[in-house]
């Protein structure tokens, strides 16, 4: 099957949807299938050996979707697009539709704001109509997605390469707490250096490792100080040197304070066989098995997760055996053969002409 996956995001961008969209790419084409990704990224990375495009808007502003896309999805068996509630997969779709050619969307997102109303959304509801049949990576991001289309709504998972996200043969010689992700305010960093702070006092030689760039770096770099918070902001982490990351730290924490729709970091460490302290937020609530992968607790809460990270870090019995059962629930759900499986059997569904519905979510 020719496949052409868009998305506005890919590497060397960082971010969930452009580890997806490598992430599916490379499981389609080691499967056989002919993979052409379009991004807008100027000068993408690929080293996986299928093609990389990078599209050109007539108009090249970064949020004006009034314009034409100059690429023609002929001869392609199928689009998929990703994200779309940005420009370049907006305009995808609607050409994928002006040529014929089906397209499957993913959504990966939820809204930005809670009490965001599917009146608001409206002026994607017309986009959305062309598509076959909408992809959600979790649950709460298909009931979102539901507010503004009516067809049928497949729920699969990110991904995670689980031979190359794997368990340390040994821990770290020091409990090592870490956070991978955007050091934006919805990620809830400043969160978990005050937590980290009441950690300290329960277990004086843990370390805080933090991964990520963003806006905010110059005031969690200052709140730690101030709270006198043995932390280690180590930057932007390239994808080839997170495996190792992972396997030298104790437990993950994804401190999300909402908006957080999966959280491709979470199996990433679930794979690497951490125990997972995850914010009760969107679709985390559907990764972290609560006490028997990880401990979930309340969003912005310093006091409880603190508590919760004081409790595996301590307790060597029910920290080995959560990350136990957070790897056997990666390569079980989100292996890439397993996921990639799921989005072919989709593929045919819609190519055949005779699109199943979606089972319930």
């Amino acid at each position: 099957m020719k496949v052409a996956i868009v998305s506005e995001w890919f590497y060397p961008d960082v971010g969930g949807v452009a580890t997806h969209v490598a992430g599916l790419a490379r499981a389609l084409h080691s499967r056989g299938h002919k993979v052409v990704v379009f991004t807008a990224t100027r000068n993408p990375d690929c080293l996986d050996g299928y093609k990389v495009v990078s599209v050109r808007r007539l108009v090249p502003l970064p949020h004006f979707p009034i314009v034409s896309l100059q690429v023609s999805f002929k001869g392609f068996d199928i689009v998929h697009v990703h994200h779309l509630f940005t420009p370049t997969p907006i305009l995808s779709l609607l050409k994928a539709s002006e040529e014929g050619v089906p397209c499957v969307v993913t959504n990966h997102t939820l809204p930005p704001l809670p009490r965001l109303t599917s009146k608001a959304l409206t002026p994607f509801k017309r986009v959305f109509s062309k598509a076959a049949t909408i992809v959600a990576v979790s649950r709460v991001s298909a009931s979102f997605v539901s507010l503004i289309y009516d067809g049928p709504i497949h729920v699969v998972p990110n991904g995670v390469d689980t031979d190359t996200y794997t368990p340390a043969d040994k821990p770290p010689k020091k409990p090592r707490v870490l956070f991978v992700g955007r050091l934006v305010y919805r990620k809830g960093v400043h969160v978990l250096i005050k937590a980290f702070e009441k950690v300290q006092r329960e277990v004086r030689e843990a370390e805080l490792v933090v991964a990520g760039k963003g806006s905010m770096r110059p005031f969690l770099v200052g709140l730690a100080k101030r709270l006198r918070v043995n932390a280690k902001f180590v930057g932007f982490v390239k994808a080839e040197e997170l495996p190792r990351l992972y396997r030298n730290s104790t437990v993950f924490v994804a401190p999300s304070l909402y908006a957080e729709a999966f959280g491709i970091t979470v199996i990433e460490a679930m794979s690497s066989g951490l125990p997972v302290v995850a914010s009760r937020c969107g679709g985390l609530r559907e990764v972290v098995v609560d006490g028997e992968t990880g401990i979930l607790v309340d969003p912005g809460d310093p006091d409880s997760l603190a508590e919760a990270l004081v409790q595996l870090l301590t307790d060597r019995d029910t920290l080995e055996k959560m990350g136990r059962k957070a790897r056997e629930k990666a390569v079980k759900n989100y292996d890439w053969r397993v996921v990639v499986s799921k989005i072919e059997n989709i593929y045919t569904e819609v190519t055949s002409g005779y699109p199943m519905p979606a089972p319930p979510y």
